[in-house]
């Protein structure tokens, strides 16, 4: 018997394909900010700046948002995730301090135009604009409409050595080219050892990647310009600094 005479409402095919967030996804990044169910810090930050513990998580929400914001249940998916995110942020940050709870939102948790309720910290310079670390102010709305067609590099900051990023930053010193003043991007690999398997036994070695090699750093900052030509395989070998 079939299922129009059992009465049954049999399933149709459109033809179209649809990208949606896997619930395993979620799960594994909840796992990642969860021990038995409830959300904890995260011990090895504690030791670097608040901008840089901020940037870290932000970094992690913000490219995971961007990867499936053209899945119809991104928000359904991804939201618990988010909130994850930004509750151990805040307990690392309230470890790092010993704050109350209540003096962790008020510290940390900003409500700006246009953005959602998030985690924020600056960075004061003078006579410029302060350095600014987000974590969750991106919206999980579901981009039927997303494009990548111009290829573009995000800003990536990720976590280096102690106190060490926001130094570097605030040098706003391109460490590729040298050029000063000029807005940073930070170009990132996953593992060194991926990097030495990469070019082991070429002749040629780009001198970013020697230079990231021989000061054992998984992160260059670097102008704008230098970092497409890294991303690209167009960096011509000036002498990085």
């Amino acid at each position: 018997m079939n299922d129009f005479a059992a009465g049954k409402k049999a399933r149709s095919v459109n033809g179209k394909i649809r990208l949606g967030v896997p619930h395993s996804v979620t799960t594994r990044w909840m796992r990642q900010y969860c021990i038995k169910g409830r959300t904890h810090h995260i011990g090895w930050l504690i030791h670097y700046s608040d901008y840089e513990i901020v940037s870290f998580y932000g970094a992690q929400i913000r490219g995971l948002v961007n990867y499936y914001q053209l899945a119809p249940n991104i928000s359904q998916q991804l939201e618990r995730v988010r909130w994850a995110c930004l509750e151990s942020c805040r307990k690392t940050l309230v470890a790092k301090h010993n704050l109350t709870k209540t003096q962790s939102y008020k510290r940390y948790y900003k409500r700006e135009a246009a953005k959602r309720n998030h985690l924020c910290v600056r960075v004061e310079r003078a006579n410029k604009k302060p350095l600014t670390a987000r974590c969750g102010e991106q919206s999980q709305k579901h981009r039927p409409n997303a494009t990548y067609a111009n290829d573009e590099i995000p800003p990536f900051t990720i976590v280096g050595r102690q106190r060490e990023l926001t130094k570097r930053l605030l040098a706003e010193k391109c460490e590729g080219c040298g050029v000063t003043n000029v807005p940073l991007e930070g170009h990132h690999v996953h593992k060194l050892a991926d990097l030495k398997r990469r070019w082991q036994g070429r002749k040629y070695k780009p001198e970013w990647v020697k230079w990231m090699i021989g000061r054992r750093r998984k992160t260059i900052f670097v102008c704008r310009p230098c970092h497409e030509d890294i991303t690209h395989g167009r960096y011509d070998g000036t002498k990085l600094r």
